[in-house]
């Protein structure tokens, strides 16, 4: 796990010095993003497999659920219209408490090659399994968003997109896991993209 953290610490590092080559629309070569998430989390199940009974779904009350999230994603334009990634993040769930770190592939559609520009997204990747205090499992992002200028060189983004995380309450993990929790919700996002 150390090595692999180190790798990922490498990468991130790499990828944000050379993003600070001169580049004034922010859509070519190397990219870093930074982003502030707040998710609303609109339907919450326990799942759980009973030998005997087979699969059976619980709702969670989800009244005042909601998670804060940090992410970076490093990766590179493939062209000013198409961009691809590696993100990880922490993610901390109030009312239902869960921790998560995901680690996943971005891939960015950008509608316009211009200064400002909206923007579609998907994320999909793991949950990794990162002591105690963190699930395991699967996550999924997709959503819609607006890269601007705040100013002559400060570029933002802001988002919103549809939340998945499938968190493993197992050790095994979670297509495996007899018992699981589904978290789905509504998330908007501010960042900066260097």
């Amino acid at each position: 796990m150390k090595i692999f953290v180190f790798f990922v610490v490498l990468f991130f590092t790499h990828t944000s010095i050379y993003s600070q080559v001169s580049d004034p629309l922010k859509n070519k070569r190397f990219f870093n993003i930074t982003k502030l998430s707040y998710i609303d989390v609109k339907n919450a199940t326990f799942d759980e497999f009973i030998p005997q009974k087979g699969n059976t779904s619980t709702n969670i009350n989800t009244n005042d659920a909601i998670c804060y999230s940090l992410q970076t994603i490093s990766g590179y334009f493939l062209n000013p219209h198409l961009s691809v990634g590696i993100g990880i993040g922490l993610d901390g769930y109030h009312k239902p408490d869960f921790n998560t770190m995901p680690l996943f592939l971005d891939i960015r559609g950008y509608f316009v090659d211009n200064r400002n520009t909206a923007f579609a997204f998907l994320d999909i990747g793991t949950l990794l399994d990162a002591g105690p205090l963190y699930r395991k499992g699967t996550m999924a992002e997709i959503g819609i968003g607006y890269k601007f200028f705040a100013s002559s060189n400060i570029a933002m983004i802001a988002s919103i997109n549809g939340s998945f995380k499938g968190l493993s309450l197992t050790n095994e993990g979670y297509r495996t896991a007899d018992w699981t929790v589904v978290l789905r919700g509504i998330g908007v996002s501010v960042g900066f993209i260097f």
